[in-house]
């Protein structure tokens, strides 16, 4: 009886398939002072920003992976005098991977698929920095859009215009 239990249980999550996707979200909100920065530092995936309709900052982040986990790719925060810079945060088989402010810290990975998607609001006098090492085809595209660009969608949609700066990362 208790093999025909287990029987069961083996061919239903068989016929179940396998599982080729999971996700996890983050979430920060803050104030960061006028002419101080956001930096969003990632690796695998898109970054956009767009304007805040208020005086706080919002970011989110949704982790997917298909072969890889994302619960092992964390997203840090670090507060600095500087702003805010927010990191994804890959294992490392070597040296760790570490977030800190502008070219500082270590963001790289091998052998792990998890896609950060990034999104931060910005509010007006705020600056947005992002890095990432493999551009996320639709993160080029929004990379090539320019200077302004963030602001401008967020100031259509009524929050007040902001700057919105991108960059790619050093490897």
């Amino acid at each position: 009886m208790k093999r025909r239990t287990i029987l069961a249980a083996v061919a239903a999550a068989a016929l179940a398939g396998p599982v080729l996707a999971a996700q996890e979200d983050f979430h920060w909100t803050g104030k960061v002072a006028a002419g101080a920065a956001v930096e969003i530092k990632g690796v695998n995936g898109g970054i956009v920003a767009t304007g805040a309709p208020d005086g706080a900052v919002e970011v989110t982040a949704v982790k997917k992976g298909r072969k890889s986990d994302p619960a092992q790719v964390k997203v840090e925060v670090v507060e600095h005098a500087g702003g805010v810079t927010i990191c994804a945060v890959y294992p490392s088989t070597g040296a760790p991977n570490e977030c800190k402010p502008g070219e500082g810290g270590r963001i790289s990975v091998r052998d792990n698929d998890v896609n950060v998607e990034f999104k931060v609001a910005v509010p007006a006098g705020v600056r947005s920095k992002s890095r990432r090492r493999r551009p996320h085809p639709a993160a080029r595209q929004e990379r090539q859009r320019g200077e302004g660009d963030a602001a401008r969608e967020g100031a259509a949609a009524g929050a007040a215009p902001g700057r919105a700066v991108a960059r790619r990362q050093r490897t």
